[in-house]
Protein backbone atom coordinates (compact mmCIF):
# COMPACT_ATOMS: atom_id res chain seq x y z
CA UNK A 1 0.00 0.00 0.00
CA UNK A 2 1.35 3.43 -0.93
CA UNK A 3 1.15 5.96 1.84
CA UNK A 4 2.06 9.59 1.31
CA UNK A 5 5.33 10.67 2.84
CA UNK A 6 4.80 13.20 5.59
CA UNK A 7 7.26 16.02 5.02
CA UNK A 8 8.37 18.10 7.93
CA UNK A 9 8.26 21.88 7.84
CA UNK A 10 12.06 21.94 7.88
CA UNK A 11 12.25 19.77 4.77
CA UNK A 12 9.70 21.94 2.96
CA UNK A 13 11.53 25.14 3.95
CA UNK A 14 14.81 23.68 2.72
CA UNK A 15 13.21 22.71 -0.60
CA UNK A 16 11.78 26.22 -0.96
CA UNK A 17 15.14 27.88 -0.27
CA UNK A 18 16.83 25.58 -2.80
CA UNK A 19 14.16 26.35 -5.41
CA UNK A 20 14.66 30.07 -4.84
CA UNK A 21 18.44 29.74 -5.21
CA UNK A 22 18.16 27.73 -8.42
CA UNK A 23 15.54 30.14 -9.75
CA UNK A 24 17.90 33.03 -9.11
CA UNK A 25 20.64 31.22 -11.05
CA UNK A 26 18.23 30.73 -13.94
CA UNK A 27 17.39 34.45 -13.93
CA UNK A 28 21.05 35.39 -13.86
CA UNK A 29 21.71 33.19 -16.90
CA UNK A 30 18.64 34.35 -18.82
CA UNK A 31 17.60 37.83 -17.65
CA UNK A 32 15.97 38.65 -20.99
CA UNK A 33 13.79 35.55 -20.73
CA UNK A 34 12.69 36.49 -17.22
CA UNK A 35 11.80 39.99 -18.46
CA UNK A 36 9.85 38.52 -21.39
CA UNK A 37 7.85 36.28 -19.02
CA UNK A 38 6.98 39.28 -16.84
CA UNK A 39 5.87 41.23 -19.91
CA UNK A 40 3.68 38.36 -21.13
CA UNK A 41 2.13 37.88 -17.70
CA UNK A 42 1.30 41.60 -17.63
CA UNK A 43 -0.46 41.31 -20.98
CA UNK A 44 -2.31 38.13 -19.98
CA UNK A 45 -3.45 39.38 -16.58
CA UNK A 46 -4.26 42.99 -17.44
CA UNK A 47 -5.91 42.70 -20.84
CA UNK A 48 -8.74 40.62 -22.17
CA UNK A 49 -7.77 37.66 -24.27
CA UNK A 50 -9.87 35.80 -26.80
CA UNK A 51 -10.09 32.03 -26.53
CA UNK A 52 -8.52 31.72 -29.97
CA UNK A 53 -5.38 33.40 -28.60
CA UNK A 54 -4.93 30.85 -25.82
CA UNK A 55 -2.92 28.22 -27.69
CA UNK A 56 -0.27 30.49 -29.27
CA UNK A 57 0.11 32.61 -26.13
CA UNK A 58 0.32 29.60 -23.80
CA UNK A 59 2.81 27.90 -26.14
CA UNK A 60 5.04 30.99 -26.26
CA UNK A 61 4.86 31.50 -22.48
CA UNK A 62 5.59 27.84 -21.74
CA UNK A 63 8.60 27.97 -24.07
CA UNK A 64 10.02 30.88 -22.09
CA UNK A 65 9.31 29.14 -18.79
CA UNK A 66 10.94 25.96 -20.11
CA UNK A 67 14.14 27.90 -20.81
CA UNK A 68 14.31 29.00 -17.16
CA UNK A 69 13.39 25.57 -15.83
CA UNK A 70 16.33 23.79 -17.48
CA UNK A 71 18.97 25.15 -15.13
CA UNK A 72 19.83 21.75 -13.71
CA UNK A 73 17.98 21.46 -10.42
CA UNK A 74 14.53 22.38 -9.18
CA UNK A 75 13.33 25.93 -9.82
CA UNK A 76 9.95 27.51 -9.25
CA UNK A 77 9.56 27.50 -13.05
CA UNK A 78 9.66 23.71 -13.31
CA UNK A 79 6.26 23.47 -11.65
CA UNK A 80 4.60 25.92 -14.03
CA UNK A 81 6.03 24.61 -17.29
CA UNK A 82 3.80 21.51 -17.64
CA UNK A 83 0.78 23.25 -16.11
CA UNK A 84 0.88 26.11 -18.62
CA UNK A 85 2.08 24.22 -21.70
CA UNK A 86 -1.00 23.25 -23.77
CA UNK A 87 0.90 20.23 -25.11
CA UNK A 88 1.16 18.79 -21.61
CA UNK A 89 -1.36 19.35 -18.84
CA UNK A 90 -2.11 23.02 -19.60
CA UNK A 91 -5.82 23.77 -19.62
CA UNK A 92 -7.45 26.97 -20.92
CA UNK A 93 -9.87 26.99 -17.98
CA UNK A 94 -7.00 27.42 -15.51
CA UNK A 95 -4.61 29.45 -17.65
CA UNK A 96 -5.19 32.84 -15.99
CA UNK A 97 -5.12 31.31 -12.53
CA UNK A 98 -1.78 29.62 -13.26
CA UNK A 99 -0.42 32.88 -14.69
CA UNK A 100 -1.54 34.80 -11.61
CA UNK A 101 0.05 32.21 -9.35
CA UNK A 102 3.29 32.35 -11.36
CA UNK A 103 3.27 36.14 -11.16
CA UNK A 104 2.86 35.99 -7.36
CA UNK A 105 5.71 33.46 -7.09
CA UNK A 106 7.90 35.75 -9.18
CA UNK A 107 7.09 38.63 -6.83
CA UNK A 108 8.11 36.45 -3.87
CA UNK A 109 11.29 35.48 -5.70
CA UNK A 110 12.12 39.13 -6.38
CA UNK A 111 11.53 40.00 -2.72
CA UNK A 112 13.76 37.13 -1.64
CA UNK A 113 16.48 38.23 -4.06
CA UNK A 114 16.34 41.79 -2.75
CA UNK A 115 16.49 40.69 0.89
CA UNK A 116 19.30 38.14 0.40
CA UNK A 117 21.46 39.82 -2.18
CA UNK A 118 21.26 43.43 -1.09
CA UNK A 119 19.69 44.38 -4.39
CA UNK A 120 17.92 47.67 -4.65
CA UNK A 121 14.93 48.37 -6.85
CA UNK A 122 15.38 51.68 -8.60
CA UNK A 123 12.32 53.32 -10.05
CA UNK A 124 12.40 56.05 -12.57
CA UNK A 125 10.01 58.92 -12.49
CA UNK A 126 7.02 58.37 -14.77
CA UNK A 127 7.44 60.15 -18.04
CA UNK A 128 4.59 62.31 -19.34
CA UNK A 129 2.25 60.22 -21.44
CA UNK A 130 3.52 56.91 -20.05
CA UNK A 131 1.19 54.80 -18.00
CA UNK A 132 2.73 53.52 -14.79
CA UNK A 133 3.13 49.76 -14.68
CA UNK A 134 3.51 47.58 -11.63
CA UNK A 135 5.45 44.97 -13.59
Amino acid sequence: MNTPVALSVDVLETRRRNALRWSEKAIQRHPETYAAIRKMLHRILCASMDVSEYYPVATELSGLIRELSQIGDETIFQYYYPHIDPGQSGDPRYFRAMCLDLYEQMQELDSWRISHRHLRLVRRKNLPGCQASRF
